[in-house]
């Protein structure tokens, strides 16, 4: 069950907390609207020669998120005074952080968005302060991390990870391999999972050390893959310095995800390495819904 509601705005360094079972600050929630799977839009080509239609693929849109407010004066602040402390918070365009706790939870998840309007009811018996917020993007986002250090056997074999998290589009996640004093030959990982539309994503390369057609990754060096959407890249670690190498991806690269439940992670190379890397993962659940 929700208990608060916490709201970071770029107007203010004080956080505003809502708490849904208690006004004691002088806002009484009185309604959120807009935290279920936000519509798909889907795509239909019509049939020329017989009724119906053919899919062509679906997308979700933006979330609006819709906050309404009771305002009930406190001992030392009136209706006035808790309206206009409102108007520095959900100034219009402002950039929010909205923060959920749920009693059910094991960590809180959070959405950033824009204030659309701020509509306050000046003249009713009950004074009422609505907040339209619009999120570019409709996932929930937990506010903490999973990380999974695997070993070079697990990932050859096919490592589980197990995402909670229940937003369709997957969560991306970030894969550092550290090597040793010896190359890996002819990289490349996959990740697979029964929700994921394609069955599987695929990760590979060619960089700079093309010998017989090989692909490698040179010892003594950290690479890094990261598969956020909106942030993916592809970098080298050496000496302190990160490099972006971005442009070794093979055109067949498909970002690998990590969707709803049971995902397996594999990593490949040309034979055995008598001193294998190490490897680190971290990814942070993603929710279609509150």
């Amino acid at each position: 069950m929700l208990n608060t509601v916490t709201v970071d705005s770029k107007y203010t360094t004080t956080p505003l907390v809502l708490d849904l079972w208690s006004y004691s600050n002088g806002y009484f929630v009185k309604s959120i609207d807009g935290l279920g799977p936000v519509d798909s839009s889907v795509s239909i080509f019509n049939n020329a020669i017989r009724d119906g239609g053919v899919y062509k693929n679906s997308r979700r849109g933006t979330r609006n998120i819709v906050i309404t407010l009771n305002l009930v004066p406190t001992g030392s602040k009136t209706i006035e005074d808790l309206r206009k402390d409102l108007y520095v918070w959900f100034g219009a365009g402002a950039s929010l952080k909205l923060t959920f706790s749920d009693s059910l939870w094991t960590s809180t998840r959070y959405i950033e968005g824009y204030v659309e309007r701020a509509t306050p009811s000046i003249f009713e018996d009950k004074s009422t302060f609505e907040i339209s917020i619009i999120c570019p993007s409709p996932a929930f986002i937990s506010s903490s991390s999973t990380i999974r250090n695997p070993s070079y056997a697990q990932l050859k074999a096919g490592y589980i990870i197990n995402n909670p998290g229940t937003d369709p589009e997957g969560s991306g996640f970030n894969l550092k391999v550290r090597l040793g004093s010896e190359d890996m030959a002819d990289a490349e990982w996959k990740a697979v999972s029964s929700l994921n539309p394609d069955g599987s994503s695929l990760f590979t390369f060619r960089n700079e050390k093309i010998d017989d057609g090989l692909n490698y990754l040179v010892s003594n060096t950290t690479y890094e893959i990261n598969t956020v959407p909106g942030s993916r890249s592809f970098s080298k670690i050496a000496s302190g310095v990160t490099t972006s190498v971005i442009n070794w991806i093979t055109a067949n690269t498909r970002w690998p995800m990590f969707y709803s439940g049971t995902n397996v992670l594999y990593g490949y190379d040309t034979g055995g390495m008598s001193k294998a890397p190490t490897y680190s993962i971290v990814f942070t659940p993603r929710y279609g819904e509150i």
